[in-house]
């Protein structure tokens, strides 16, 4: 049997007898930081889509941005966006 009890910011759960606790220190700071990255990566894709049709331009704008962010998105799940996006323009270019 699995039973859950919440404590602000603790959360106990009861599994066969053993209490097992897992600590919930997720903030809305690192809630908006995770959305700010998302959006980031979202609107370099659309640059790399619109770039199509301003002759490339703004590819290289976007490229820009990808290598000055790479380093915030270090550790997180868009850093491998990050780095196929980079991967993506220099192999079209070639």
């Amino acid at each position: 049997m699995v039973d859950f009890a919440i404590q602000s910011n603790e959360v106990k759960i009861l599994f066969n007898g053993m209490i097992k606790r897992k600590i919930m220190n997720y903030s809305v700071e690192q809630y908006s930081n995770q959305t700010s990255k998302h959006s980031l990566t979202l609107i370099l894709y659309i640059l790399y889509i619109i770039a199509i049709f301003s002759a490339g331009i703004l590819a290289i704008i976007a490229l820009i941005i990808n290598y000055i962010k790479r380093q915030d998105m270090q550790g997180t799940l868009y850093e491998s966006h990050f780095t196929w996006q980079i991967r993506t323009f220099w192999w079209y270019l070639i």
